[in-house]
């Protein structure tokens, strides 16, 4: 696993999101990816600066957790903040087979066929939680 500081997920976050559409329309792999991965490094930037952590592999004190231990559990984060109430929600994929939040980053990244209308709904919450990871960060 690769450890960064909070200056460079922070930079990370902030190029993510630079690149990631806004709209939930004809998006591409590449766009939803991106959208993720910038809702991923947000997310760590704030829990990070919340708890006073300068590098990934960092251990709160708090709870006992660095960065690196969520992996991309994006709904873990959320928990971590009273003030985004957001859930990432599973879709379904057209295999009928259900793909959770952390895996979403690997569905999109392989092309794996997805409910269109579950993927609509998941795209608009992050889309509203990256808005909100912006706003509370100032970034």
């Amino acid at each position: 696993m690769v450890h960064v500081t909070l200056k460079e997920i922070e930079d990370a976050f902030k190029n993510h999101r630079k690149k990631s559409a806004t709209s939930s329309e004809k998006l591409s792999i590449t766009d939803k990816m991106i959208l993720f991965y910038a809702v991923e490094c947000g997310l760590k930037a704030l829990y990070m600066k919340e708890e006073k952590l300068t590098r990934t592999d960092r251990k709160s004190g708090y709870d006992g957790k660095a960065v690196s231990d969520f992996g991309h559990k994006l709904n873990d984060l959320l928990k971590m903040f009273i003030k985004l109430p957001y859930k990432i929600p599973k879709i379904t994929a057209r295999d009928g087979s259900q793909i959770e939040n952390d895996d979403l980053h690997q569905a999109w990244r392989y092309g794996k066929s997805l409910d269109e209308k579950q993927e609509k709904n998941c795209i608009e919450i992050l889309n509203k939680v990256l808005n909100e990871v912006k706003n509370q960060s100032g970034k």
